[in-house]
């Protein structure tokens, strides 16, 4: 029912599907409160739009969160914020000492959201550089002398 009126209504923004007690995927109009597993997503880009076979993967959002907050905010860290400061073509028009500025921060951010992911979980987490590209391809080399 909700599944149909998500695909049918065209003002229905969004539908999130997580799993209950019994591992049954539930859907549902709006984000839990407090989840417990896994959930997924998919929301319009606009509304109203109609959804058809042919303008679904243009027309959709689709992503998935973790239950926890501070994984998600170090994912989102590491895969779009980080990528899009430090990206060489994102940069044109700055000076190298904003550049610079950019990599400092951005990595002071990454050891933020460790420190912070260690204080909840009674752990020391170190997070790994940014260069660690760098690293692993010259570490071959560092290794046979």
């Amino acid at each position: 029912e909700i599944v149909n009126g998500f695909l049918n209504e065209p003002y229905e923004e969004r539908i999130v599907f997580t799993l209950n007690a019994g591992s049954q995927l539930v859907p549902s109009y709006r984000f839990p409160e407090k989840p417990l597993n896994k959930m997924v997503y998919f929301v319009r880009n606009e509304t109203p739009i109609s959804l058809t076979m042919a303008n679904m993967s243009s027309s959709l959002m689709i992503g998935d969160l973790l239950p926890n907050v501070m994984e998600n905010l170090s994912v989102i860290c590491d895969d779009v914020i980080i990528p899009l400061l430090n990206n060489p073509a994102n940069q044109t028009g700055w000076t190298s000492i904003i550049v610079n500025d950019m990599k400092i921060e951005s990595q002071n951010l990454r050891h933020g959201i460790a420190q912070m992911k260690g204080w909840l979980t009674n752990r020391t987490i170190l997070p790994m550089p940014l260069c660690i590209d760098e690293v692993m391809a010259s570490a071959p080399a560092i290794a046979k002398g």
